[in-house]
C-alpha cells in the first residue's frame, strides 16, 4: 500500500515538471528515507552483464568488464565451491582449517 502512495506522489510531482527527491517522498508518505530509496532502486530495470557500455569502433566493453576480476564467473564458482566444502567439514576439521592453510612458522 505504501508503494502505491510512493508512486502516486512521485507521479504528482512529475506533473509539476520535476522529479521529487527521496526526502520529499519520504516526508510526504511518512516513511524513512532509506525505505523510499530502496523502493525506488528496486524498480530500476535490470540490464544484461553483456550489455555494451562502450565501443570505440573496435573492442566493446560490457558491464561485466566493468566489474573487474572480483566479479568474474570463475571467482564466483570458486567461492561457491569453497563455501560448499567448508559447510561439509566436521566441527573438528573446521577448527583445524586455519592451521592447515597458514604458512608454518619456523624458528
Amino acid at each position: 500500500m505504501w508503494l502505491t502512495r510512493l508512486c502516486r506522489h512521485a507521479n504528482n510531482c512529475k506533473e509539476l515538471g520535476r522529479d521529487p527527491t527521496p526526502e520529499q517522498i519520504a516526508q510526504r508518505i511518512g516513511l524513512p528515507k532509506r525505505t523510499v530509496t530502496l523502493a525506488l532502486e528496486s524498480v530500476v530495470e535490470p540490464i544484461s552483464l553483456y550489455e555494451p557500455v562502450y565501443n570505440d569502433g573496435g573492442d566493446t566493453i560490457c558491464v561485466l568488464d566493468q566489474l573487474g576480476e572480483s566479479g568474474s564467473e570463475e571467482n564466483w564458482i570458486s567461492a561457491m565451491s569453497l563455501r560448499d566444502t567448508m559447510n561439509s567439514l566436521s566441527p573438528r576439521e573446521k577448527r583445524l582449517w586455519p592451521c592447515a592453510t597458514s604458512p608454518a612458522k619456523h624458528k
